[in-house]
């Protein structure tokens, strides 16, 4: 009986939606330990935890794995590159942490099998990882000042600058981010039914086809599917799906920079490139000379195509005014997407600046293209001129 002790509290634990969490940290008695987390009731958890010698200990009511964030300082957002904070998967049980050589951002969980996993790819990322973590700080601090600078007058040199930087970031991380990319896929293939392949699949979608994901997502079974990750998948699906290819657009009202409404349903029997961008973007500023090009190409040969800009600057619309003209984009329709009010992005599923999308005059989605490698775009919009001659798109 005594053997079975561990194995049958664990499961009265579990029977009860409880986790019971005890762990020893270094060189923090008196401090306080945070922990965040989604409960039972779908609720945002914040507890603490008084560290008494080396020491700590957490109780919640949770219904299945989620993914936990333990942290040194009480905030209402965390980093994850923040050096104060670690997270792990948690699991109604009885579990048991401490730090590998005593490193916060090491976190060594025992009696999750959902942290097992977790703890798996994240092994399996390893070195590109380690590498790719760098470079993402240093681009994610470029872009900072890029924005900042993108307020100012007069800051183009400057702008210039930070973006040639940024590209050559860009660049060293490309390689990195594609080897993570089929780890990932890899870890989804060998682990079909795991929690942390839902949890991850919510950031490696857009990078998927949609054959490939929806692959994923169906083997995930009913029980996956119906966690709170699963159901994240979900809703992400149902808003790539309203903008995915061979559906019919929908329809929006956006406002322009004179304050004037344009609506997709004005221009019903032509061709239509939407544009999803900010002019907070490196990617997408960079693109627009390339997209104007082409623009111009079209309306030279009486091309039928209206080039629609739709801007994540809902909160910034000086900014955005001052960058359609700096970019010399002024001949396109522009509008606003509000993400608390009118927020077109979602309702096209775009979750990556810059994206286009190619709408047919029936209104029909036949092409979408995410990033700023404009090539499939262009070859596109070649053929269909090609077809149709020079007197109309």
């Amino acid at each position: 009986m005594f053997f079975l002790f561990p194995f049958l509290m664990n499961a009265q634990i579990a029977s009860k939606g409880v986790f019971l969490l005890n762990g020893t940290v270094e060189q923090m008695d008196g401090k306080y330990l945070y922990l965040s987390y989604f409960s039972a009731s779908e609720k945002i958890i914040m507890d603490s935890s008084l560290v008494t010698n080396g020491g700590f200990h957490f109780k919640g009511h949770i219904s299945q794995p989620v993914l936990a964030f333990l942290s040194k300082r009480n905030a209402k957002r965390w980093n994850a590159s923040d050096t104060n904070t670690t997270s792990f998967f948690i699991e109604p049980k009885l579990l048991t942490l401490r730090f590998t050589n005593n490193v916060f951002g090491l976190p060594d969980l025992t009696g999750s099998d959902t942290e097992n996993e977790h703890k798996e790819l994240k092994r399996l990322r390893g070195e590109a990882a380690s590498l790719l973590a760098p470079l993402n700080r240093q681009y994610e601090e470029l872009n900072y000042r890029y924005i900042v600078l993108s307020k100012l007058k007069d800051s183009s040199t400057l702008l210039d600058l930070i973006g040639d930087k940024m590209d050559s970031l860009k660049e060293q991380t490309a390689p990195l981010s594609q080897r993570l990319f089929t780890i990932d896929t890899i870890f989804f293939r060998n682990h079909p039914h795991s929690i942390v392949t839902a949890h991850e699949l919510t950031y490696t979608m857009n990078r998927l086809s949609p054959a490939l994901f929806y692959t994923f997502y169906e083997q995930l079974g009913a029980e996956v599917q119906n966690s709170r990750y699963g159901k994240n998948l979900q809703l992400k699906m149902n808003n790539w799906k309203s903008g995915a290819m061979y559906t019919i657009a929908s329809d929006f009202e956006a406002t322009n920079p004179v304050q004037k409404k344009i609506r997709l349903a004005d221009y019903k029997g032509e061709y239509v490139l939407l544009i999803f961008w900010a002019s907070w973007c490196k990617p997408c500023r960079k693109e627009n000379p390339e997209l104007d090009s082409l623009y111009q190409v079209l309306k030279r040969n009486k091309a039928n195509i209206a080039f629609i800009a739709i801007a994540d600057d809902a909160d910034s619309q000086d900014r955005w005014k001052e960058a359609i003209k700096r970019d010399k984009v002024e001949l396109w329709q522009h509008g606003l997407s509000d993400r608390y009010q009118n927020d077109i992005m979602v309702l096209y599923g775009v979750s990556i600046l810059p994206t286009k999308i190619l709408i047919d005059p029936k209104g029909m989605i036949i092409g979408r293209y995410e990033n700023d490698n404009n090539r499939a775009l262009i070859n596109d919009i070649s053929r269909i001129y090609d077809r149709s001659g020079n007197d109309s798109l």
